[in-house]
């Protein structure tokens, strides 16, 4: 496996692999994604719902201390049979106090196979005792690394994932975990 450089990336995205796609994003062997407009939140309820589209960099959303929460990125995304990606936290978010949860493994054919790609969901958890966390569409948490496979695999992601074609933030569809 190798991983895949900023002029790599560039094409992969132009070819369909990323829209929409914004060149500022490339990073050397990686492109940054933005978190969405649809979230999901935990309260003494249980999990709710929570439309990001009315929040922004002048009023975001606060994720309190400890607090978890779900959100999909603006783009859509194809990954190939024949690659694999990894969503990594940014190391400016780390900084800040976010935690990017572990479900950061891309299937080889996410997003393969429907008509718009397919949206990830994304953990987050605040780690800071004492204070809130921003968020809000827009913002650059992650950055998503691709790596070229050596071979393609008898069945991709496109064929037996659960959360393909997701348009939206998307909760845990194994009722045991939850």
């Amino acid at each position: 496996m190798s991983s895949l450089i900023d002029r790599q990336i560039t094409s992969w995205a132009q070819h369909g692999g990323l829209e929409p796609f914004d060149p500022a994003l490339v990073n050397p062997a990686s492109i940054n994604l933005r978190v969405g407009t649809t979230a999901k939140i935990e309260t003494r309820e249980g999990i709710e719902d929570l439309d990001l589209s009315r929040y922004s960099d002048t009023f975001p959303y606060w994720v309190p201390p400890q607090g978890w929460i779900l959100t999909d990125v603006m783009e859509r995304i194809r990954i190939p049979p024949d690659m694999e990606a990894l969503v990594v936290l940014r190391s400016s978010a780390a900084r800040r106090g976010w935690d990017h949860a572990l479900a950061g493994y891309v299937d080889p054919g996410y997003g393969h196979g429907t008509e718009h790609g397919s949206v990830l969901t994304l953990e987050f958890v605040n780690c800071l005792r004492h204070h809130h966390l921003p968020i809000y569409p827009g913002l650059e948490l992650v950055q998503l690394r691709l790596s070229m496979l050596q071979t393609v695999p008898t069945k991709h992601y496109g064929h037996t994932g659960r959360y393909n074609g997701a348009q939206q933030v998307e909760g845990c569809k194994d009722m045991t975990l939850l």
